[in-house]
């Protein structure tokens, strides 16, 4: 019996206004599926292994918040993801505040070839970090470019500053390269998906397509928001 997904498929494409090809594909190998309760699941795949998965509600609690759970015995380490490379070719790699950025940042700026797309399910998950990193890193021999692409807020911003202050080093490589990718900072968009809803849907153009700042292009776009309008950023 053909597996039920079309109450995900409705939240994803007309509620969050993914790309429809994505979303499609990722349901296809199993990437995202759904539950008895039409909840999202986002499964957690290393090496082409089930480790875990966290689960989203496709629609709005009375509350005005959505269900959300993590499977027990899930390996914390990991999280949803996806790529565009076999991993012996990724060069990049994109974290994100949960599996819908991920999914609505590659649904704006198209996907980037040898990259893969993690949720870190929110800010606090370090160990999601350096796990792709080192893993990355053991499967090309190289350190992968590091994108951080978290919600253009309070907490985001306090993240990318932390990223900065205490950045990688690999005891091989020396300092990691690490750049961000920051939504644009407009009235009721703090985040990736806020933004592709504001568009309903449609990608950018391509001169519109976001090309993550360096570390240096960063402080120096930050100082001078900061300067002029506290710590928001465009």
């Amino acid at each position: 019996m053909k597996e039920d997904l079309s109450k995900v498929r409705e939240y994803l494409i007309n509620d969050r206004k993914l790309n429809p090809d994505i979303v499609n594909t990722l349901m296809s190998k199993g990437f995202i599926r759904q539950d008895e309760r039409n909840n999202a699941v986002y499964t957690w795949v290393n090496n082409g292994e089930i480790v875990g998965h966290n689960s989203e509600g496709s629609y709005k609690k009375k509350d005005g918040g959505r269900y959300k759970h993590i499977a027990s015995g899930a390996n914390q380490k990991f999280g949803f993801s996806f790529k565009t490379s076999p991993n012996k070719d990724i060069r990049n790699i994109y974290f994100f505040e949960s599996e819908v950025d991920a999914i609505s940042y590659a649904s704006l700026n198209g996907l980037t070839p040898n990259s893969k797309y993690v949720s870190m399910r929110g800010v606090n998950n370090p160990s999601i970090i350096y796990k792709q990193i080192l893993e990355v890193g053991q499967n090309t021999g190289k350190t992968p470019n590091v994108v951080y692409a978290v919600d253009n807020d309070e907490a985001g911003l306090k993240f990318n500053q932390d990223k900065i202050e205490n950045n990688l080093v690999h005891r091989e490589h020396g300092e990691m390269p690490i750049y961000f990718a920051v939504p644009p900072k407009r009235e009721n968009v703090k985040d990736w998906n806020d933004e592709l809803v504001r568009r309903n849907g449609h990608p950018y153009e391509q001169h519109e397509r976001n090309i993550p700042l360096s570390k240096q292009q960063y402080l120096q776009n930050y100082r001078n928001r900061e300067s002029s309008r506290g710590i928001e950023m465009e």
